[in-house]
């Protein structure tokens, strides 16, 4: 979604997400959800493992290939989620996409 684009949201200038005020073209536009956890495990350092256990319940619930297509997804900075977390030096959210077996590692 471009700055241009309409939306239902469009009404409303801000919205507030606990402490952090954010418009459509800030860090969670064209994100996907396993983006957003890295960018909360950013805003929010202390909750990174609550971010951690959130994915790990994504990829219990989801079956493989969505949570595949999440994962190669590049949001507007054209960055998939492992590259997001790595710029952001989200390390516990990193090492948990890396472990993800059958996109970084095959399982023998």
């Amino acid at each position: 979604m471009n700055s241009h684009s309409i939306s239902p949201r469009k009404s409303r200038d801000k919205i507030s997400l606990t402490s952090f005020q954010y418009s459509d073209s800030l860090p969670f536009s064209e994100n996907n959800v396993i983006h957003i956890l890295v960018v909360m495990s950013l805003l929010h350092p202390e909750r990174e493992t609550t971010m951690v256990a959130t994915y790990l319940h994504l990829k219990s619930i989801l079956e493989r290939n969505v949570i595949h297509r999440l994962l190669q997804m590049e949001n507007n900075q054209g960055l998939r989620p492992l590259e997001h977390a790595a710029n952001v030096a989200a390390p516990y959210m990193f090492n948990t996409i890396m472990q993800t077996e059958g996109l970084f590692f095959q399982t023998v």
